[in-house]
């Protein structure tokens, strides 16, 4: 290989470093840009009170900080290389001792004099000399390429992970951020569901009310409970419960009067609702009595206070239902489904009757 070409390939080692640098600490600060811009939407998209206009503008916000920050360091850079002779007064400063050897070859080589020809060759060669031991591919700092290379590749697992675990956990969140910026997420998508909505209980008995939230999940849910001989409205926290949906849940015992509720949860607030109270009759007792099959030769067994029927299949059980007040009828439901009416029992107002013959496992 002829000198002036050795010292060119020296010098184009250190513009392929240079240019391996630049790559790495554009792709760090476009990554940076990228990951605080998503998350910060994010944060902004769960937020109910944030509307989709304004979401929609800030993400255009995050467009525009991303193409900034690609065009200022990653293509302005890029596009501006430099010549050799800036990269040999690069290397010089990195190695004092060869004063203005390698500069004043590349400019040799560059701008040849044709009264010079065999002072450029010995110049040429005087710098291959002087730089024999100069590493010409460490004169960029390997370390600043790793850090900036280990900082994309973390800030890219921390993009990836943090989609993932925000479709998990900020549905709601996700589903607003990555929406058509012309067209809002459907209302439905967020939503405070009530269980069991506008309802008539017994006086006295105990209601579960559930709260099924879609879309979202805050971290606490309150109940706003009226009563019906209050003004006021009483605020109490709700307790989670494990379900597929975020679900929250809170109890009233022993109602006594109707009560309006409705529940708020991150910014939102459900539908008013109302709970009934009415002097209807409660069960107060199941009471069994079993006709085993004659083959068995088991007498009849009577169970006072039952719950689930247990015998052998093709026993028939006679039911009586024990009413707090006079009952007109009812029904049996089972767990799978099956229900058995219940009959008026003209010797007890208090009592409604049924028949059932044993074939499956008898659940309700």
């Amino acid at each position: 290989m002829k000198p002036n070409e050795e010292l060119l390939q020296k010098i184009g080692q250190v513009r392929t470093k240079w240019r391996t640098l630049l790559w790495a600490r554009g792709l760090a600060w476009v990554m940076g840009v990228l990951v605080v811009s998503i998350a910060v939407g994010l944060y902004l998209a769960s937020t109910p009170k944030v509307p989709f206009w304004l979401l929609n503008l800030l993400k255009f916000a995050g467009v525009a900080a991303l193409v900034t920050a690609i065009v200022r360091t990653l293509v302005l850079p890029l596009r501006r290389v430099p010549t050799d002779e800036q990269l040999a007064r690069f290397v010089q400063e990195k190695n004092p001792g060869l004063e203005d050897r390698l500069v004043s070859a590349v400019e040799a080589i560059h701008k040849p004099r044709p009264d010079q020809g065999m002072f450029s060759y010995l110049v040429v060669k005087d710098a291959l000399d002087r730089t024999r031991n100069v590493q010409f591919k460490e004169q960029i700092n390997k370390r600043h390429i790793r850090t900036f290379a280990v900082s994309s590749g973390v800030l890219a697992l921390l993009l990836l992970g943090g989609l993932y675990l925000s479709t998990l956990y900020l549905p709601y969140g996700y589903a607003r951020f990555t929406a058509n910026v012309l067209k809002a997420p459907a209302a439905d998508a967020v939503s405070i569901k009530l269980k069991p909505g506008n309802v008539t209980v017994p006086k006295g008995e105990d209601v579960t009310i559930d709260a099924v939230l879609s879309g979202f999940d805050p971290e606490r849910a309150d109940i706003n409970l009226r009563f019906e001989n209050s003004s006021n409205w009483e605020v109490s926290s709700m307790q989670v419960v494990p379900e597929k949906e975020p679900t929250y849940r809170y109890r009233i015992f022993n109602i006594q009067d109707q009560v309006h509720y409705f529940v708020t949860a991150g910014g939102r607030r459900s539908d008013e609702y109302t709970i009934k109270v009415a002097d209807l009759p409660k069960l107060e007792k199941m009471e069994y009595t079993y006709h085993f099959p004659s083959y068995t030769g088991m007498a009849d067994k009577k169970e006072e206070n039952g719950f689930d029927m247990v015998a052998l299949k093709g026993t028939t059980v006679d039911v009586i239902a024990f009413g707090s007040k006079p009952l007109s009828g009812g029904r049996i439901v089972f767990a799978d489904g099956k229900e058995i009416p219940l009959k008026f029992s003209s010797s007890n107002p208090k009592q409604v009757l049924a028949s059932v013959t044993i074939d499956r496992i008898m659940k309700f």
